[in-house]
């Protein structure tokens, strides 16, 4: 959801290092950890501080999600059941090994935060119909620009037709 707090990490330990780090915030409502609980509505516990499941698309997910705060955090690393080459404009989801070439850097407070582009984060958003999400980050590409290769790159041609017909 806008506003949530989505860390991609490429090895599986490094989100239970994740949780560990952030284990004071573990929910202590055991009913929210119960591996019989839906993904939308598990949150990691002391008990289950990491969850593993394969996805429709078959990507084996390591994944953790607490309140920091009184906002959402989500951790995960998410790989594919096999390298696969990527095919220019073919849907670029955010997962698997082909990912990390196109994380940019942004800063926050003192520090660079490395994410992955609203370009190809709008991909993934389009895909899953998530409308808050799409409309935010065309916002943000509409008052502060964007990469027209990489969104010609990430998307695909149903997404990138959309895009264009929203901009204009």
């Amino acid at each position: 959801m806008p506003g949530d707090i989505d860390i991609l990490v490429s090895k599986p330990e490094d989100v239970h290092k994740i949780g560990k780090i952030f284990e004071e915030f573990l929910t202590k409502d055991e009913s929210l950890d119960e591996l019989n609980t839906s993904m939308e509505d598990w949150y990691s516990s002391a008990s289950t501080p990491t969850r593993t499941f394969t996805d429709f698309s078959k990507n084996h997910w390591t994944f953790a999600r607490l309140v920091v705060h009184g906002i959402e955090f989500e951790a995960a690393c998410i790989q594919p059941p096999e390298h696969i080459e990527y095919i220019p404009g073919s849907g670029f989801w955010e997962n698997g090994p082909h990912v990390w070439e196109h994380i940019v850097s942004v800063p926050y407070k003192d520090m660079m935060l490395p994410v992955i582009p609203l370009e190809i984060q709008l991909e993934t958003n389009m895909n899953r119909n998530l409308e808050d999400r799409i409309y935010k980050i065309i916002s943000i590409f509409q008052t502060e620009g964007y990469n027209e290769e990489l969104v010609g790159y990430a998307l695909n041609e149903k997404n990138r037709l959309r895009l264009k017909e929203i901009l204009t």
